[in-house]
């Protein structure tokens, strides 16, 4: 990739998977920032740190789950 890689923000209560597909992320030149929890993906999300993909996991734990964090993410 030219110039500054696109940034994903991965979305994984599983920690070994997260662990994996970041690490694959990363290799492909990604610049990834993870999350175990939608809460804490949105807190990621209302910061100024400008992410270009959400990637997530559909069932979570904590009450939200990825088509709501994705439904959120969009009003952000």
């Amino acid at each position: 990739m030219a110039g500054e890689p696109h940034v994903i923000l991965f979305v994984e209560d599983e920690a070994l998977l997260r662990d994996v597909v970041v690490a694959a992320l990363e290799d492909a030149g990604y610049a990834v920032l993870e999350a175990a929890t939608a809460a804490d993906a949105l807190a990621v999300l209302s910061t100024e740190q400008p992410v270009d993909l959400l990637f997530t996991d559909i069932r979570m734990p904590g009450g939200i789950d990825g088509w709501s964090l994705a439904e959120r993410a969009r009003v952000l």
